[in-house]
C-alpha cells in the first residue's frame, strides 16, 4: 500500500509540473493553500489526514498539485458528512448535481440510476450549504486580501490547465 500512495504522489506532483511549469505565482498559491491545509481540522476525514501528511515536494508546480489534491480530500471529507446527515445517499449527491449526467456511470453505477426529484435537490442544497460551513473555518487563516489572492491564483492556475489541454 505505501508504495501505491508513493507512486499516486508522485504521479500528482508530475502531473503539476506538467501543467503548472509556467504558473505566475505558483509558489505565492502553494504558500497559501498549505496554511489552509494546515489550519484544516482532520478530525473523522481520514483520506484528507493521511494526504496532508504526505511530505510535500520543494517545486511549486509540484506542491500546487498535491496540495490541491489535498484541498480537494477536505472538502470530499466534508461533503460526504454533509450529504448523509441531508439524509442523502452518495448515488443522489451525485445525480442531484446540475450537469451532472453521466456522472454516475463515471463512478461506478451501471444499471438503476435515479433521476433527481425536488426533495433530493433540496436536500443536496442543504449538504452543498453544510460543506461550505463545515470547510470554511480553513480558511479563516486568510486575512481578506490572502483569500482575493488564493481565488484569483486558483483562477490562473485553471487557465494554465485548459490552455495546456487545448495548446
Amino acid at each position: 500500500m505505501a508504495d501505491t500512495v508513493a507512486r499516486y504522489t508522485e504521479a500528482c506532483r508530475d502531473w503539476g509540473r506538467r501543467h503548472y511549469a509556467d504558473l505566475e505565482g505558483a509558489d505565492r498559491l502553494a504558500g497559501l493553500m498549505e496554511r489552509v491545509a494546515a489550519a484544516a481540522d482532520p478530525a473523522g476525514w481520514v483520506l484528507f489526514a493521511g494526504w496532508r501528511a504526505r511530505p510535500l515536494p520543494d517545486d511549486p508546480p509540484g506542491r500546487v498539485a498535491q496540495l490541491l489534491h489535498v484541498l480537494r480530500e477536505h472538502r470530499g471529507g466534508a461533503h460526504l458528512s454533509a450529504v448523509r446527515v441531508a439524509g442523502l445517499t452518495p448515488l443522489q449527491a451525485i445525480v442531484a448535481r446540475p450537469g451532472s449526467d453521466g456522472d454516475a456511470t463515471f463512478f461506478g453505477w451501471s444499471e438503476g440510476v435515479p433521476q433527481a426529484d425536488d426533495t433530493v435537490r433540496a436536500r443536496h442544497a442543504e449538504a452543498e450549504a453544510l460543506t461550505d460551513e463545515l470547510v470554511g473555518p480553513a480558511y479563516d487563516v486568510l486575512d481578506d486580501g490572502q483569500s482575493r489572492d488564493l481565488l484569483e491564483l486558483l483562477a490562473a492556475a485553471r487557465e494554465t490547465v485548459d490552455s495546456v489541454r487545448t495548446g
